[in-house]
């Protein structure tokens, strides 16, 4: 029989790290490409300024190298690298299987948070290309399994909330938060008194969900004269309608004025009917709200709300300014809490049908 020698082991064992590293490169590589073909960008934009409860804003760096070493990506299968499309849904439910592999073998391994963001971020970006259900189904198995170790499972629902639900975040997406949020509610291993919070969250992003009618609210609205009036959304007609809540004090309230306002598209739009604008006033100072009428388009509806109390989460679901919704004529939610982008991409859209 052969003796294998120390040197020989050694010389195994390195070529075998070698190995390895080259097959994580590639791989990274392999994922930078899919985002590179599918012009995606982990930036919601600048000037989102939100003034209720922004919580804090996130910066998802991806170029900074974490202390505790890199986020275990998932090998994808050789057989799916040439296909954008079953790339995605793979991923959509394999992307933390060595993550969680990980965990399994070593009940103290753990990896910084930012890391765990950034890799996060990435694979929303991902779920964000594959159908919702499939989405939902690859977040629900991921949590199920990191539920096994309540360290392990309080980060990655840190990581989720940062990421899906803070206002300032530029993935932010209630929809994706919902499974989430579902498998929290579920969990065997967090307490009730963990649950608390999340519960909340769950009641919030499920009022005025996208593809159901907006609750009613009352409003006050200036006329050409000065003279209030007194309405509610239900009996706004519009065969489309922007809901604009916004303050004076609010940089990015401005500069989203500015391009309702002032882009061509849209002024026709507002012109001919087609859409319509209300602008809410959703705090206490109406003499502000009053000052301020002359420096807002005439065609807009200028409006507040005389009770201040639908900036509430609980009552309508905002949770920072600005916000902006887009109903339909039976004021159903078309977009909920969406960029200013979101907002036009999605009225040209319907305009050019």
């Amino acid at each position: 029989m052969m003796k294998v020698s120390q040197e020989d082991i050694i010389k195994r064992q390195t070529r075998l790290k070698v190995a390895k590293l080259l097959l994580g490169i590639f791989c990274a590589v392999i994922i930078v490409i899919f985002f590179a073909g599918n012009g995606f960008s982990p930036y919601r934009g600048e000037g989102q300024d939100k003034s209720i409860a922004a919580g804090d804003s996130i910066a998802v760096e991806q170029d900074k190298d974490a202390e505790q070493g890199n986020f275990p990506f998932t090998d994808l299968p050789m057989y799916l690298q040439s296909s954008k499309e079953g790339a995605a849904e793979w991923l959509a439910e394999h992307y933390f299987d060595n993550y969680i592999a990980a965990i399994r073998s070593n009940a103290d391994y753990r990896i910084q948070e930012d890391v765990l963001k950034r890799a996060t971020s990435q694979y929303i970006q991902i779920i964000s290309t594959v159908p919702y259900d499939q989405a939902c189904k690859g977040i629900k198995r991921a949590m199920s399994m990191v539920d096994e170790s309540k360290p392990h499972l309080t980060q990655m629902m840190k990581v989720f909330e940062d990421l899906l639900y803070f206002p300032n975040s530029p993935l932010l997406n209630e929809e994706l938060y919902i499974p989430v949020l579902e498998s929290i509610i579920a969990s065997k291993t967090l307490s009730n008194d963990d649950k608390t919070a999340y519960r909340e969250h769950y009641k919030i992003v499920c009022t005025n969900r996208v593809g159901t009618v907006a609750l009613d609210f009352k409003y006050i609205y200036l006329t050409g004269g000065g003279a209030k009036r007194l309405t509610t959304l239900h009996k706004t007609a519009a065969k489309l309608l922007i809901v604009y809540f916004n303050n004076p004090g609010c940089t990015s309230c401005k500069e989203i004025k500015a391009t309702l306002s002032q882009n061509p598209q849209l002024r026709r739009m507002i012109d001919e009917k087609s859409l319509i604008v209300l602008s809410i006033y959703p705090d206490e100072d109406l003499e502000q709200w009053e000052a301020d009428f002359k420096d807002f388009p005439s065609e807009w509806i200028y409006a507040a709300d005389p009770t201040a109390e639908i900036k509430d989460n609980d009552k309508w679901g905002i949770r920072a300014i600005p916000s902006l919704y887009l109903l339909d004529e039976n004021k159903k939610v078309l977009l909920k809490d969406a960029t200013i982008e979101k907002i036009m991409d999605f009225l040209f859209s319907y305009r050019a049908n």
